[in-house]
């Protein structure tokens, strides 16, 4: 079962909206592990996965619409890398499912500091949260074993990076450095 560690002013602002305990179901059949998650500023959600350091970045608001929201980032990031269709969605049927826990994921402390610093400045800028989203997978994040998340989940799910559309790794040479996207991410909005 997927677990959502929400850091403590999360967990206050889903109280309204998101119940804490996992939705009927569950899939166990899913390579994606759990997920550090927290607020940035009053508006945008953070969530960090655990095995690759995948992020999504989305609003809060409605909050009651905001496992849909996780689910929606995950799809455009798992379309981004080419996974297949039947894993994507497993993938975002479990996140949907997952339980709202109040504990911080200590394992991604700093990875947490340096997406909440990035998103804060671009999506309170005005950047769409999908292009933050994005642009966040394609850095390295020194928790993850990958040069950037983008290639982590390309190798998690069997991918070629030559076949990602996810995009470059900034920072450091790794396996996506000669991929070249089709359609950027950006260019495609979020449900909201």
């Amino acid at each position: 079962m997927t677990s959502v560690w929400c850091s403590s002013s999360l967990n206050r602002a889903l109280a309204q909206g998101v119940k804490s305990g996992a939705v009927a179901g569950g899939s166990d059949n899913v390579r994606l592990g759990d997920w550090a998650a927290q607020l940035v500023g009053r508006e945008f959600v953070v969530a960090i996965e655990e095995r690759t350091c995948l992020t999504l970045v989305v609003r809060l608001l409605p909050v009651a619409g905001l496992r849909g929201r996780l689910a929606a980032a995950l799809r455009l990031a798992l379309e981004d890398a080419r996974v297949s269709s039947d894993a994507i969605e497993r993938e975002c049927a479990a996140l949907e499912q997952a339980r709202f826990l109040s504990r911080r994921h200590s394992a991604l402390r700093e990875a947490m500091k340096f997406a909440e610093m990035e998103a804060g400045a671009h999506a309170e800028g005005g950047q769409p949260e999908d292009s933050v989203q994005a642009m966040l997978n394609t850095f390295p994040y020194g928790e993850c074993e990958a040069s950037c998340p983008a290639e982590a989940v390309a190798a998690l799910f069997g991918v070629s990076a030559l076949s990602s559309s996810a995009g470059s790794c900034n920072g450091r040479t790794g396996a996506l450095s000669t991929a070249k996207s089709a359609k950027p991410p950006a260019e495609r909005r979020l449900h909201r």
